[in-house]
């Protein structure tokens, strides 16, 4: 398939006003954070720009959005703070194309997945509810959107003796539906995401982001 790759930034002072205006669209949200609105606005930009460009055919009845949190501080009992290793749960956000496409595809983008990951971390029946549930999903044949990487570490700090990063990429990304989402190189308060589209699909997300950060940005608050 003709897949090209894509990295752009938002930057604190943006993703501050997709905040103020998410809120004010969503006025019983409570929280949302950097992560939610960078990949709802992603994720709603993506299925736009495939029902553009694939018509009826790019529009699923079911399509997800899956992240990992990280559960280390959240069991009960909690893990000793010794415990070196992975802990991490899936928190997965469930929707139809129709949803996140229309004139409030981004904020119900959002909603859905800050819902998600506030009941995945912080469910009152616990972090393992339904966990018997937990392969079928992930195993499950639906589209589905995943994230590689975390803006809670800052990989262009990262140095092995030969120097920081210039460019940082997910090979994965080539081979799945997944996007990366890092701390940018410029400043670890602004998201880098990159994705990987085919080549048509990517004219069309790039158009469709664009317009959308700035009618959303060009608004008074």
């Amino acid at each position: 398939m003709n897949k090209v790759r894509y990295t752009f930034v938002l930057t604190r002072s943006q993703i501050n006003g997709l905040k103020k205006w998410l809120l004010a669209q969503l006025p019983t949200l409570e929280y949302v954070s950097s992560f939610a609105v960078g990949c709802g606005y992603v994720w709603s930009c993506v299925a736009k720009s495939r029902v553009l460009v694939e018509g009826a055919k790019g529009e699923y009845e079911v399509e997800r959005f899956a992240c990992a949190a990280d559960w280390r501080a959240r069991l009960n009992p909690p893990v000793p703070q010794t415990y070196f290793s992975n802990c991490t749960g899936l928190c997965l956000a469930t929707t139809k194309t129709s949803l996140i496409t229309g004139s409030k595809g981004f904020p119900t983008a959002v909603e859905l997945l800050a819902t998600a990951i506030r009941e995945g971390v912080n469910g009152k029946q616990g972090v393992f509810k339904d966990a018997e549930t937990w392969l079928d999903k992930v195993l499950l044949e639906v589209p589905t959107m995943g994230v590689a990487g975390t803006p809670k570490i800052n990989v262009y700090d990262v140095d092995f003796g030969w120097g920081k990063p210039e460019k940082y990429e997910t090979v994965s990304l080539d081979y799945n539906d997944s996007i990366s989402v890092n701390a940018s190189k410029e400043s670890s308060e602004d998201l880098e995401i990159g994705l990987c589209l085919p080549a048509e699909q990517m004219d069309a997300f790039i158009s469709i982001s664009g317009n959308e950060i700035e009618s959303i940005l060009s608004h008074e608050f």
